[in-house]
C-alpha cells in the first residue's frame, strides 16, 4: 500500500492523475481509474470471496469504477477515505479529525450498481423460480448483496449471530479432512491426554539435561502428546486467537498457512491450556501483515471422534438387511469423523458425520463403530460438501444395533 500510494501521490502532485494513457490500441485509462480499482477491489473483499469471484469482480470493475473520483471534498458522514501517507486501503471515516494527506470517495454511484444487479436479480428468480438457471442466480444475488453491503455509504454494522469477546493466546492448530482424521484415529487408539500445566518446571529441565529423560509423568505426558500434534498440525507454529464468540474464532495464522488453505478447509484447533478441541470451517481469510494473515473460523464441532464406518451389504442380492431376515457381510471400511455440537446449554448434544467426498452415497448403509460402541446408520440430510469431504446428518437405524444408538432431535440443526 505504502508504494501505491506513493506512485498516486505523484502523479497528482504533477497533476497527471487524470490525463489519459493508452494501455491497447483501443483501450485507454488513467492513474487514479487504476488506483481505484485497486482500492475498491480490496474494499470489496473483505475475506469471503472465493478466487473466481474475485475475478469476475476485477472483470467488472472497469466499469463500475468509471463513475467514481477521489476528492478532497466528503459527500456524508461515514464517508470512505485514503491515507496517501498511510499502509491501507479504503477505510470508513470515524468521529475525529483525519490528519495526512486524505482524499475521500464517494461510492453512491457504485452501490447503485450493486443494488441494481440485485434487484434483477430477485425478479428473475421470482418469476422463474423453476428455471435451471436459478442456482446460478441465487448465487450471484448473495455476492451482489454481499458486495451492495460492502460498499454502502450508509454504515449499516451487521447483525452478529453471538457476541465476541477478545482474547489472548495461542491454539495449535491441524488443517484439513485427512489429517485431523489421522490424529483423532491416533488419538482413539492410543489416548494421550494433555496434563493441566501452565508450563515446563526447573525440575523436569533438570531431569533431561541430568538422566536424558523425564521422570515426572505430567510432564512426561505433556511432551508425548505436544510431539503427536507437532506431527499433524500446520506448519508456522501455533496460531494467535484474537477474539471467541459463541458460533467462531478470529485468529492470526502464519501466511505459509494462509496460502496453502481455501475457504471451507476444515481446521481442528486446541486452545493452549485447555483439554478439548474444537472442529471449525474457515469462512474468512483476510491478509494483515506480510507474514499474517486473519482467519475466521466457524465452529461446527465442540466434541471430534474417529470412527470407522463399514458398509452394509446382504449375501447374494443388493438389498441391505438389517433385522435378521438375512446374512449382512461387510464391505468396504473407510475412516470418517464423527461430531457433536451442542448449540445451547441444556439443550442434547446433535451429532453428525463428515466423511471424505468419494464415500458420500445416501442410499447406501453402515456399520459405525467406535472403540465402545457400534451400530447401524445410514447418511441423512445433507448439511454441506466441499471437494475433499462432506458434512451429512445421521439417521440411526435401530433394528440390529448392539448398543444405543445417538438421539439426534426431528429437525434439529447445526448452527
Amino acid at each position: 500500500w505504502a508504494e501505491l500510494h506513493s506512485l498516486m501521490s505523484l502523479a497528482c502532485s504533477q497533476q497527471i492523475e487524470r490525463r489519459l494513457v493508452s494501455l491497447t490500441e483501443s483501450s485507454t485509462t488513467s492513474i487514479e481509474h487504476e488506483y481505484l480499482r485497486a482500492l475498491v477491489l480490496h474494499l470489496m473483499n473483505a475475506g469471503s470471496l472465493t478466487a473466481s469471484q474475485v475475478e469476475f469482480i476485477w472483470g467488472e470493475l472497469d466499469d463500475w469504477c468509471s463513475p467514481l473520483r477521489l476528492t478532497l471534498e466528503q459527500s456524508a458522514a461515514n464517508a470512505f477515505f485514503v491515507d496517501l501517507g498511510g499502509r491501507e486501503g479504503l477505510r470508513r471515516r470515524k468521529a475525529g479529525a483525519l490528519e495526512g494527506r486524505v482524499l475521500f470517495l464517494d461510492t453512491r454511484p457504485l452501490h447503485a450498481v450493486m443494488v441494481q444487479h440485485a434487484v434483477t436479480l430477485e425478479h428473475k428468480i421470482k418469476a422463474e423460480p423453476l428455471s435451471n438457471r436459478t442456482p446460478r442466480r441465487s448465487e450471484q444475488l448473495t455476492l451482489f448483496t454481499k458486495l451492495a453491503a460492502q460498499v454502502d455509504p450508509e454504515f449499516r454494522p451487521f447483525a452478529r449471530r453471538g457476541e465476541r469477546v477478545t482474547t489472548t493466546g495461542n491454539v495449535d492448530a491441524i488443517v484439513g479432512f485427512q489429517k485431523i482424521a489421522s490424529y483423532f484415529k491416533e488419538e482413539a487408539h492410543e489416548p494421550i491426554p494433555l496434563a493441566d500445566t501452565t508450563g515446563e518446571s526447573f525440575d523436569s529441565t533438570m531431569d533431561i539435561a541430568v538422566f536424558g529423560r523425564i521422570r515426572d509423568e505430567p510432564t512426561r505426558r505433556n511432551e508425548l502428546a505436544r510431539r503427536r500434534i507437532g506431527a499433524h498440525a500446520a506448519a508456522g507454529g501455533p496460531w494467535e486467537a484474537k477474539d471467541v464468540s459463541q458460533t467462531g474464532f478470529k485468529l492470526i495464522a502464519p501466511i505459509q498457512v494462509a496460502n496453502a488453505v481455501t475457504l471451507g478447509t476444515l481446521v481442528a484447533i486446541h486452545p493452549h491450556g485447555q483439554p478439548r478441541w474444537t472442529l471449525g470451517i474457515i469462512r474468512r481469510m483476510k491478509r494483515t501483515a506480510a507474514d499474517r494473515a486473519e482467519i475466521g473460523l466457524q465452529i461446527v464441532a465442540d466434541t471430534i471422534s474417529a470412527v470407522d464406518l463399514v458398509e452394509q451389504r446382504k449375501r447374494g442380492a443388493d438389498e441391505y438387511s438389517i433385522d435378521g431376515e438375512g446374512t449382512t457381510i461387510n464391505g468396504r471400511r473407510f475412516g470418517a469423523l464423527l461430531l457433536a455440537l451442542r448449540a445451547r446449554d441444556g439443550e442434547p448434544m446433535v451429532q453428525s458425520l463428515i466423511v471424505p467426498a468419494v464415500e458420500y452415497q445416501p442410499v447406501k448403509r453402515y456399520r459405525l463403530s467406535t472403540s465402545k460402541t457400534d451400530y447401524t446408520i445410514r447418511f441423512g440430510r445433507l448439511i454441506e460438501q466441499q471437494p475433499d469431504w462432506i458434512w451429512t446428518a445421521i439417521e440411526p437405524l435401530q433394528a440390529g444395533t448392539k448398543t444405543t444408538s445417538p438421539h439426534v432431535p426431528p429437525g434439529s440443526t447445526l448452527q
